[in-house]
């Protein structure tokens, strides 16, 4: 019987928790985008409407990223202290940074969820 009612507390505690709630959506990159490196790209994101709105960042951060959904690693951290109401960024991802292959960008906000761009392919890298 103890063990069903630590089952309930716990179950009662994360009932509790407030829901945590997306701020924008990445809408270019795509998973079939092909972008040339070397070459100025544009990335783009929406306010979708739940707390935290774009409008309540201050910031994010934004890095180039290759791997897995479990575990990714950081190519390139492209800006800082980025301004998350600009819906836009450009970019230009330098031939020596990344052999030919699929990438994605990962954007970490000052406060709200993580959203990772879809993954893009890269070509044209590795060459100078």
């Amino acid at each position: 019987m103890l063990g069903y009612s630590v089952i309930s507390a716990c179950a009662a505690v994360l009932l509790a928790l407030p829901a945590v709630h997306a701020n924008f959506y990445v809408t270019s990159p795509t998973g079939d985008s092909v972008w040339q490196a070397g070459v100025e790209q544009t990335i783009t994101w929406i306010d979708d409407g739940q707390v935290p709105s774009l409008e309540d960042m201050s910031y994010f951060k934004l890095e180039l990223q290759t791997g897995s959904e479990m575990e990714q690693t950081t190519l390139s951290v492209v800006g800082t202290d980025l301004d998350p109401k600009a819906k836009l960024i450009h970019v230009t991802i330098p031939p020596e940074i990344a052999p030919p292959g699929e990438y994605f960008f990962r954007l970490t906000p000052s406060n709200g969820d993580i959203r990772w761009t879809g993954r893009f392919k890269l070509e044209n890298a590795g060459s100078s």
